[in-house]
Formats: structure tokens, C-alpha cells, sequence
């Protein structure tokens, strides 16, 4: 069949040829119904419905802007009349209608029932007909659901009237049977008080025991703390007192040799003392001294020459502003020193 091909804005390039070809066949169909009968307006919807399919959401809303000049609204129109009067299409009544009231039954907010009654001429074919229609079917529907709704709620009174009408007669049942009453013996009541008051007693005494536990454990805990803090300030003592001790010990040593030494110094120079009108002159030891004699003064001399040097040492470690030696006066020179032995036997 040859029908000639419009070009328009829309992508056709971008389909293969045979759906290319089908989708431009069916833009001329519907150009061709665009006079919008029932007919025609149900044939454009079935084409749309088709395309639709072909395209997809997202190029069948560009197709129809540029096919037609179409919104996606009004294309819907087309396909929801084309979904709910397919099967009525060859109608006569359906053919009559005005394409305004063939979209308005075809609005999925009108019930068959309304739409079925136009059809069957019982509803006038005219908006407000119709929409009072759906309105009164709406209002019908509301009814049937309280109706359902009353029906639920009167099973269910009915079915709570009926448990406590059965409550009733086993409760009926029960107070004609004859009752066992037990009574107690008031020797066993006053037994029963006394275990009562023994066992409040009991648990009096246990939470006081464990008050005073409680206690207990807080005084000892408080007296731990306070003991490790004296033991702490005891060994802070301890050490304290162990250095003053210790730089005590070092003093008192250091005077107890300062004063061996003072002592051995004054015996020393009082011996020396002593001993020096002890020794002759040297014309009474060249008149009378033997060699025996001059070999003791040598010997005799020798130490006293060592000790002399260990003074003159001493002497030099003084503090510099001190120039007079320890023991020996400064002012006497070597030579007399030398003439003037002091023996070391004293």
C-alpha cells in the first residue's frame, strides 16, 4: 500500500525500518481521524496504545508533540477511551455520543455501571447527568460500606452478648453446687500470725545486719585510707629524717676528726717542745758524740724531714689568702729546721 511519507522533527533515523515505516503509517491514520468521532477517537487511541509500545515513555511523549501537536495529556484521553470502549466500537449509541462525554466515561473515576447505563440509555448521555450519576453510584457505594460496616459491628455485639449470656449460666451452674468452706483453727491463726511476725522480725534483723555491714566496710575503708596516708607520711618522715641523719653523721665525723687531729697537733708540738732541751748544742755533740750517736740523729731525722715535707704540702693546700704554714712558722727558714730535729719516738 503506498502512503506517502511526512517528514516532521521527530527522530525517525534512529528506529530500524520496519518499526520506522509502522509508526509513520499510523501518524497518517490518526491525521486522517483527527475529525474526532467515537470511532475515530477510539482507532487514535488503540494507534497510540500500539505506538506507545513501540516507543517507549520517553520518545512516544516527543513523537506525538511533533506528529501532532499533542500534549501527553490528551493522548491519554485517546487511549483510555480506546481501553474502555474497544469492545463497544461498533455501538450505534456509542457512535452518537459527543467525543466531551466519550472522555468523560472514559474517565477511570466513572464506574462501569454509570458508563453501562449510558450506553443502555437509563443516564442521559450529558456531563451533568453523568456526573450526578457517579455521585449518587459514589453515595450508594458509601451506604453499602456502613451497611457492611454496621452488619460487622452488630456480628460482633451478637457474638460478645452470646460469650456472656454462656458466662452467665456457668456461673449459674457454679453457685448451685454447694461450697466447701474451709475454716481455720484460731490456734492455727495465732500460729500463722506469730511465723508472720517472727519472719518480719528475721528480715528486720537482716537488713540492719546488713546496715551495720555496710558501715563496717565504710570505717574500714576510711581507716585504710587514713593509715596508708600516715604510712605514706611516715616513710616521707622516715626519709627526710634519714638524710638529716645521715648529713648529721657526716658532721659528726667530720669533727671527731678534726678534733683527733687538733689533739694529736698539740701532743705533737708539746713532745717537740719538751724535746728540743733534750737535744745538745753542736760543740757538746762534736766534743762527745760517737758515730752510733750520729747515725741515730740521721735516722732520727729522716722521718722528721718526711713529716716537715707533709706540713709544708698541707700548708700549700690552704686557701690562698692564708700563707702561714699548719704547724711550723713561716717565718723560720730551713736551715733552722734542718738544726733543730725533733724526735719521733715522744
Amino acid at each position: 500500500m503506498a502512503t506517502e511519507i511526512v517528514q516532521t522533527t521527530f527522530g525517525y533515523e534512529a528506529l530500524d525500518e520496519a518499526k520506522r515505516v509502522r509508526i509513520q503509517v499510523k501518524a497518517e491514520s490518526i491525521r486522517a481521524r483527527m475529525k474526532r468521532t467515537a470511532d475515530d477517537i477510539i482507532a487514535i487511541g488503540l494507534d497510540l496504545i500500539d505506538v506507545k509500545e513501540d516507543l517507549g515513555h520517553g520518545q512516544f511523549e516527543h513523537w506525538i508533540s511533533a506528529e501532532f501537536d499533542m500534549n501527553l495529556r490528551s493522548a491519554q484521553r485517546f487511549m483510555q477511551a480506546a481501553e474502555r470502549f474497544d469492545s463497544q466500537s461498533k455501538s450505534d449509541k456509542l457512535s452518537s455520543l459527543p467525543v466531551s462525554v466519550l472522555y468523560l466515561l472514559a474517565s477511570p473515576s466513572i464506574p462501569d455501571e454509570v458508563v453501562e447505563g449510558v450506553l443502555s440509555g437509563e443516564i442521559p448521555a450529558e456531563s451533568k447527568a453523568i456526573k450526578e450519576a457517579r455521585e449518587a453510584r459514589e453515595a450508594l457505594l458509601r451506604k453499602e460500606e456502613e451497611a457492611e460496616q454496621i452488619a460487622r459491628e452488630k456480628d460482633i455485639i451478637q457474638r460478645q452478648f452470646f460469650e456472656a449470656q454462656q458466662e452467665i449460666e456457668t456461673l449459674k451452674e457454679s453457685l448451685a453446687e454447694p461450697q466447701v468452706i474451709e475454716v481455720i483453727p484460731p490456734q492455727m491463726v495465732e500460729e500463722l500470725e506469730q511465723e508472720k511476725r517472727r519472719a518480719e522480725e528475721a528480715d528486720h534483723k537482716a537488713r540492719a545486719s546488713a546496715e551495720s555491714r555496710r558501715r563496717t566496710e565504710d570505717k574500714n575503708n576510711r581507716l585504710t585510707y587514713d593509715l596508708q596516708r600516715t604510712t605514706e607520711e611516715k616513710e616521707k618522715l622516715k626519709d627526710a629524717l634519714s638524710v638529716q641523719v645521715s648529713f648529721t653523721d657526716q658532721q659528726l665525723r667530720k669533727r671527731d676528726r678534726r678534733r683527733d687531729w687538733r689533739q694529736f697537733i698539740r701532743g705533737l708540738q708539746q713532745g717537740c717542745s719538751q724535746s728540743f732541751h733534750e737535744v745538745p748544742s753542736s760543740e757538746m755533740a762534736a766534743e762527745f758524740f760517737e758515730d752510733e750517736d750520729w747515725d741515730l740523729i740521721e735516722a732520727a731525722s729522716r722521718p722528721m724531714r718526711a713529716l716537715l715535707t707533709k706540713f709544708d704540702q698541707l700548708g700549700k693546700s690552704r686557701a690562698p689568702d692564708s700563707e702561714a704554714s699548719i704547724i711550723v712558722d713561716a717565718n723560720a727558714s730551713t736551715e733552722d729546721r734542718e738544726e733543730t730535729p725533733i724526735p719521733l719516738g715522744v
